[in-house]
């Protein structure tokens, strides 16, 4: 039997042994439940290459976005005047951000929304979602302040 290692899929063990198999590019982590090689793996894998195809699909899609926010902001020299391994974990931050959804279940994710209609709740929202590791909230918010700072100071439109 072949083994074929497929682009962007990471496996994991678990503290019980079970391994678990991701789907991982642009900042998206998807599970995949089906089995390793079955025609349904196989199927959602294509299905979650297709809906991630381009250079950055989670970043950059529509203007006045957060996810487009993020995109200028790491084109701007600030993003690049920080140590790479910040640079990362700023990165890391963000892109978490904007993929979480913006009621639980809902299919529109924060990065899609438009920024003007981040309200303070907004961000208290994110914030909360992050109560189960307090410093991760921390972290969150000020990645969040750091990307708005640079917006007003630049005069972002």
């Amino acid at each position: 039997m072949v083994n074929v290692r497929l682009k962007y899929i990471h496996r994991n063990r678990d503290r019980h042994g079970n391994v678990r198999v991701y789907f991982r590019r642009a900042g998206r982590l998807v599970r995949i439940r089906e089995p390793v090689g079955s025609p349904e793996f196989l199927a959602t894998y294509n299905k979650l290459m297709s809906a991630t195809d381009g250079a950055k699909p989670s970043l950059g899609q529509k203007i006045g976005t957060l996810n487009w926010l993020v995109a200028e902001y790491t084109k701007s020299s600030r993003f690049h005047g920080l140590d790479p391994r910040t640079q990362r974990v700023q990165l890391l931050r963000l892109e978490s951000a904007c993929a979480e959804p913006t009621m639980p279940g809902s299919d529109l994710l924060f990065g899609d929304v438009q920024c003007v209609h981040l309200t303070p709740k907004a961000i208290r929202v994110l914030r909360d979602r992050k109560k189960h590791a307090p410093e991760g909230a921390n972290n969150r918010v000020k990645a969040l302040r750091r990307l708005f700072a640079w917006a007003i100071e630049e005069e972002v439109r």
